[in-house]
């Protein structure tokens, strides 16, 4: 029975909703601002965020005035309509998504988990296609929820591989929780799910529970492992080493201990070895020296054919050098500087001895030393990303030092450093390192111009047309929409789905990555941009096809990102803008909404306690462009006013004050240079190395004549 128009009861129906939408709209809109449609649908997805859905359907209603934001509409609308219970209006508004569309996806994966998992009649090999559709445009969310719907329709076997790859590859999205939480159900029922009663089982069961730092689970189930075990087999000793790690990891110190000297007594090689190099580590890093130094003689006694022998010499080296006995030093890594196949410990041996000579003045042998890191590194059958550091180390202080030589100390070198080698080692290079920049001051561009070197002379004048694909103009429109309200995501969705449904005609697959690059960079994705931009610098390196647009990708990579918070930012501290650039490229790659582990947010990475120092205002926010940028800045410059020096301020923002001194005390004589490979903080050394390098290549950018 249709309701009468006319009745009294129903037009009171009318205005009280009415009301109830001029509520929402009033508490939901500041008084006086106008919303557009996308600000609307950026509101209505926090309070989607929120689990709000009550106030969602006003904002909608404006959101969907824009036709171009239609289908986002409807997959908010959709989730509103089930989160209230009406499953039939969702379902049907989920399946009115076009697979044209982005949110297709998050459809799709909405009906399957309504359905209990089977959609309409879904197949188990429809489902595997949504999850590489996933997959290519790097949707993990999603990915790791198809998985968790194709387990639930698999047989016990396929069911523990979904499991254990949706633990290992998302141990830290919700999925690899549930995953976890039903494999550990099943085993409260009298199941083992996924596992059968082996050692190794439980094992691989315990690296995923770590991965997932969930150590007290961990704890628990490597316990059962030794408890199977044969006592005193390898198997026990290895479970009990891990038993070890894992008890260091919850701060049970004493405990592990135990184990270990446990593990040192009664075990073998592969692991009482193992025990004592632990034990001697442990003893190393709380500066322990002599206990260190027995348990390292007591294992090379013990165990002469220890694989671990050349670490154990290696770490022998390195007590005996924060000793002062740089001889004994020199000798311990001797032990291990000559081998056929070098492994990385040899050129860390290498490393060292030529360091030693390095900062004792003797050049001459520093160079020698040098020289056979850089024959090591050259002759290691060592993965490249592990060697190539170890030669490019080589190729820059063996030509640094050799400045320092006199004419007679040249002469008397067997073999002199060549340029041919730097050449080798640099000139395909098209993404900058700290040690190619460095070497171009040092050496000249005449004598060393590495490949990334001359291209930033074309990056005005280079015809990149054919670089990437032309996308329609309606997908720009629609990034133009969403990046104006801040919808970073939804914009980087719709770059990554269109790019996707688009025919490239490239066999290498590097025209799509470009063309995503380009979008990412040309709408505000900075930080996405350079990401592709690197990883397309690597593969084309040596892709003649390609070579032209190599210019645009170092573009891309060191982007003028924010460029008028940054140049008012340089003009209060008195800093150069590059190097503002550089910083807070090494430190966000220009992602405004970057959180580290530790709390530091922003484009700049300040910590709340440093902005507060700083003068950030009770209700500041770190994660505004302009305010972050500004007390980044700040910070640097009141750094660099206490240190006078830049490698110093910069080492100081990464690492805090209380390191650079203790650095600066322990190497007091060293020019910057030198003090930069003395950093204790391996993590710091790399980011000095990184900013100094960016500031130079933006320099050079500006300037590329």
């Amino acid at each position: 029975m249709k309701p009468n128009r006319r009745s009294k009861s129903y037009r009171w129906r009318l205005i009280f909703a009415a009301a109830v939408a001029a509520g929402a709209l009033y508490y939901t809109y500041p008084s006086g601002k106008t919303t557009t449609p996308a600000e609307a649908l950026a509101r209505a997805l926090g309070l989607a965020d929120s689990k709000d859905f009550q106030q969602i359907e006003p904002l909608l209603g404006v959101a969907e005035t824009e036709p171009r934001l239609q289908y986002w509409v409807t997959l908010l609308r959709a989730q509103s309509k089930a989160a209230l219970g009406l499953e039939s209006d969702a379902i049907e508004l989920y399946k009115s998504i076009p697979l044209t569309h982005p949110a297709y996806l998050d459809a799709q994966v909405a009906l399957l988990k309504i359905s209990g998992g089977q959609g309409d009649g879904t197949s188990d090999a429809e489902v595997a296609a949504l999850i590489q559709n996933a997959k290519s445009v790097q949707r993990s969310d999603l990915s790791a929820e198809l998985m968790m719907i194709r387990a639930g329709q698999a047989d016990e076997t396929d069911k523990c591989a979904l499991l254990a790859e949706i633990r290992e590859q998302y141990p830290s999205l919700e999925a690899a929780k549930q995953a976890r939480e039903l494999m550990a159900a099943e085993a409260e029922n009298g199941k083992r799910l996924c596992e059968s009663l082996s050692v190794n089982e439980i094992t691989a069961e315990t690296q995923r529970l770590i991965s997932e730092k969930e150590y007290v689970s961990a704890l628990g189930e490597i316990q059962r492992a030794v408890r199977l075990s044969d006592e005193s087999s390898p198997d026990a000793f290895r479970a009990l080493l891990l038993e070890e790690s894992i008890l260091r990891k919850l701060g049970r110190h004493e405990e592990a201990d135990h184990l270990l000297l446990v593990i040192g007594a009664d075990g073998g090689i592969g692991t009482a070895d193992e025990a004592l190099l632990r034990t001697a580590k442990n003893a190393w890093n709380v500066n322990h020296h002599d206990r260190a130094l027995t348990f390292l003689e007591k294992l090379l006694e013990r165990f002469p054919e220890s694989p671990l022998r050349p670490e154990v010499n290696y770490i022998l080296g390195r007590v005996l050098e924060e000793k002062g006995l740089l001889a004994d030093a020199k000798e311990a890594y001797a032990r291990e500087s000559k081998s056929e196949h070098p492994s990385e410990i040899h050129l860390k041996a290498d490393t060292r001895t030529a360091w030693l000579y390095a900062v004792s003045g003797d050049y001459l042998h520093a160079v020698e030393n040098f020289a056979r890191l850089r024959v090591d590194a050259k002759k290691s059958e060592l993965d490249p990303n592990v060697s190539r550091p170890y030669l490019i180390h080589a190729l820059f202080w063996e030509h640094l030092m050799f400045q320092r030589l006199s004419e007679q100390q040249r002469a008397s070198l067997q073999t002199q450093p060549s340029t041919e080698d730097l050449t080798q080692a640099f000139d395909n290079r098209l993404i900058p390192e700290y040690e190619s920049v460095r070497l171009i001051e040092v050496l000249g561009d005449n004598v060393f111009n590495p490949k990334w070197r001359k291209l930033l002379g074309r990056v005005s004048d280079s015809d990149t047309s054919s670089c990437t694909m032309t996308v329609p103009q309606p997908l720009e429109q629609t990034l133009d929409i969403l990046v104006s309200a801040k919808l970073a995501q939804l914009a980087k969705r719709e770059i990554d789905w269109a790019i996707r449904l688009m025919p490239s005609g490239d066999e290498h697959e590097l025209l799509p990555l470009m063309t995503r690059a380009r979008l990412y960079f040309e709408f505000g994705l900075y930080h996405r941009a350079a990401g592709l931009a690197e990883m397309v610098l690597s593969a084309i390196e040596n892709n003649q096809q390609f070579d032209r647009c190599s210019a645009l990708m170092l573009t891309y990579l060191y982007p003028r990102a924010y460029e008028n918070e940054i140049m008012r930012a340089a003009e209060l501290s008195q800093l150069p803008a590059e190097l503002l650039y550089a910083l807070v490229r090494t430190e966000s790659r220009f992602d405004p909404r970057a959180e580290s582990s530790a709390g530091a947010r922003g484009l700049a990475q300040l910590m709340p306690e440093t902005a507060k120092e700083e003068g950030l205002p009770e209700n500041g926010d770190l994660f505004d462009p302009e305010t972050n940028v500004k007390l980044g800045a700040q910070h640097l410059r009141r750094l660099l006013n206490n240190y006078e020096e830049l490698v110093y301020a910069v080492a100081a923002y990464n690492a805090g004050a209380a390191a650079v001194n203790r650095w600066k005390t322990r190497a007091p004589k060293l020019d910057s240079e030198e003090w930069i490979e003395r950093i204790g903080y391996p993590e710091t050394k790399a980011y000095v190395k990184k900013v100094l390098s960016a500031q130079k290549v933006y320099q050079l950018l500006e300037t590329p004549s």
